[in-house]
């Protein structure tokens, strides 16, 4: 029965079972004092959204790359030092763009000892015509003047939305799907973890959605990602992706800033004793999305 410090611990209900729930929300350390195996959530943070320039806006910031292993085995002599202590960073969130000529500022890196979740890419501002690769990211960024939207990394995220014309910022990719997946403009949802981690952690258990792109011509903009995800605009800043989500940042209005990404977060849970284990459940469906993960052995 693993038995573990750090981070913010409480209980959490999961298909009956109570588990024991660590959020971390800035960087610490895991100190494991019985062994066995966790669920783990690593997400990165988010990029920043591109900035709008007198004709033309931006794109949404990419998610944080995403992990999520459902049987994550710790132990007394495990991480770096063999000694327990399993070393966490939290990625920040990258700041949105304030140059019509380069893309936001990819997210940074969250990591759990040999677990690294990758930052989001940022989103094409409005005076770049070609690809920058500050889009590609955990997930990619939105695009805006016929340029592709950003690359994923491979089983942590999607790709940011392709663009195809000059007038509206694309959105971000979220971990779940692609940019512009329910609508053009839209940042990709992120993962719904509601039924794992609990509803009071990210934006309502979601984590890691694309930021929406800006539009030029009218007040509303693309709708972002659920996990977090920040709001394009048509005449002022993007809004900054929620903070502990890796939400990508929205794309900036004409002449205006993106918004910034969402910091990351790095979530664990073990069953308190009793039924159940952190290995139920692995691969069900969660809000109708595979809560599937990196699956791994022992570290």
């Amino acid at each position: 029965m693993v038995a573990a410090t750090g981070g913010t611990k409480t209980t959490e209900t999961i298909d009956g079972t109570e588990y024991y729930r660590h959020v971390f929300t800035s960087s610490g350390n895991l100190t494991v004092t019985e062994g066995g195996d966790i669920r783990l959530i690593v997400v990165a943070g988010g990029g920043g959204g591109g900035a709008g320039s007198g004709s033309t806006v931006g794109g949404g910031g990419g998610a944080g790359g995403h992990i999520y292993d459902s049987a994550y085995t710790v132990a007394t002599n495990g991480g770096p030092s063999s000694d327990g202590v399993y070393p966490i960073t939290i990625g920040a969130g990258g700041a949105g763009s304030a140059s019509t000529t380069a893309a936001g500022t990819p997210g940074s890196d969250s990591v759990f000892h040999d677990q690294t979740a990758v930052g989001g890419g940022g989103g094409l501002s409005g005076g770049q015509y070609s690809s920058s690769t500050d889009q590609d990211g955990g997930s990619g960024g939105g695009s805006i003047n016929n340029v592709a939207g950003g690359d994923p990394t491979t089983g942590q995220g999607s790709a940011g939305e392709d663009s195809a014309g000059y007038t509206d910022g694309t959105g971000g990719g979220g971990q779940a799907e692609a940019g512009g997946t329910d609508a053009a403009l839209d940042g990709g949802d992120g993962w719904d973890g509601s039924l794992i981690i609990g509803t009071d952690v990210g934006d309502s258990g979601f984590l890691a959605g694309g930021g929406s792109g800006a539009t030029r011509y009218t007040a509303t903009s693309g709708t972002p990602g659920d996990g977090g995800g920040g709001t394009g605009q048509s005449t002022s800043a993007g809004g900054a992706g929620t903070a502990n989500t890796g939400g990508g940042g929205g794309g900036g209005g004409n002449s205006n800033d993106g918004g910034a990404g969402g910091s990351g977060i790095v979530i664990v849970l073990y069953p308190t004793g009793g039924g159940g284990g952190p290995t139920a459940g692995r691969g069900r469906l969660v809000g109708g999305k595979l809560a599937g993960g990196n699956l791994v052995g022992a570290h």
